[in-house]
């Protein structure tokens, strides 16, 4: 009795997700392009991990950023993370540091400024 109505189930999710699929190669070119008019992005998220100073330097430099906020929207959330993974302690433990900064792309000159002074303490955290 159970395995009934679990399989009843799982065919009324499964026709249902299958109805509310939308099979683009079977669309006009005009569909086409009013579903991809569509799609936007409402946020974006940067995230770096680095093991050493040396790494740190050459993975991103602030102009690497500027580009990706030039092409990104108008008011669009946006986050950045940088994760400094450091060396082992004397207890074993291995240390690290996240820094992570949130902003708008309609305040790009802030959020670079912001940047510029996440980069640097990482920089600090590995030369200390």
């Amino acid at each position: 009795m159970f395995k009934k109505i679990l399989t009843g189930i799982a065919l009324i999710v499964a026709s249902t997700t299958i109805a509310q699929t939308i099979n683009v190669e079977k669309t006009s070119e005009e569909q086409k392009a009013h579903i991809c008019e569509k799609a936007e992005l409402k946020s974006v998220s940067i995230e770096v991990s680095v093991d050493s100073l040396e790494e740190l330097k050459t993975t991103f430099t602030k102009k690497d950023i500027k580009e990706i906020l030039d092409h990104s929207a108008p008011n669009e959330e946006i986050t950045f993370k940088i994760v400094c993974n450091g060396r082992n302690t004397d207890d074993g433990l291995k240390s690290h540091a996240t820094y992570e900064i949130k902003g708008n792309t309609d305040d790009k000159d802030f959020f670079l400024n912001l940047i510029g002074k996440v980069r640097n303490a990482a920089i600090k955290y590995y030369k200390s």
